[in-house]
């Protein structure tokens, strides 16, 4: 009869660290599944069709209910002219965004200029317009790019077209 103890005693173990370590990893997923939504949430802003919005470098926001999405991805060019400083030129900032519409196919880059070049753009039914670019340099230091911020405006087109700058 020990023996029979003994063994129910080593199952009754066994099932407890299986269980320990079942809910370990059960815990484990969903604090991973937070801190992957709160991150993810972080960058996500929903803002509306015709609303000027603001986005930092790699920062997306999502158009309220139309599945538009867009992120401000790099500052390519900014020669503008910077403060404090006498210049014959203003100069030009040039970015890139991503747009995508989920389930209508491949996102796109689009680039838009601050002075010389498109300020806007069509993706699909929509016109993506750049409406400035902050901060504006300054002599003295450079901008870095974690300091820099997009203001966008997003409407839908009259005309349908995939990608158009104006």
């Amino acid at each position: 009869m020990s023996m029979q103890r003994e063994s129910e005693a080593s199952q009754e173990r066994k099932r407890g660290k299986r269980f320990f370590y079942a809910s370990f990893a059960l815990i484990s997923f969903f604090i991973s599944a937070a801190i992957l939504f709160a991150q993810q949430s972080k960058d996500a802003g929903v803002v509306r069709l015709g609303e000027e919005f603001e986005l930092k470098i790699n920062q997306q926001a999502v158009i309220e209910g139309e599945g538009l999405a867009v992120v401000f991805e790099a500052v390519l060019e900014d020669s503008r002219c910077p403060k404090g400083v006498d210049c014959i030129w203003s100069g030009n900032a040039r970015i890139r965004i991503r747009s995508s519409k989920k389930g209508r196919g491949m996102p796109a880059s689009i680039e838009l200029n601050t002075d010389d070049g498109p300020k806007s753009s069509s993706y699909l039914d929509y016109e993506v317009r750049l409406v400035g670019l902050k901060p504006h340099p300054k002599a003295s230091e450079a901008v870095r790019p974690s300091e820099y911020r997009a203001a966008l405006m997003i409407k839908k087109n009259s005309s349908a077209g995939s990608i158009k700058n104006q």
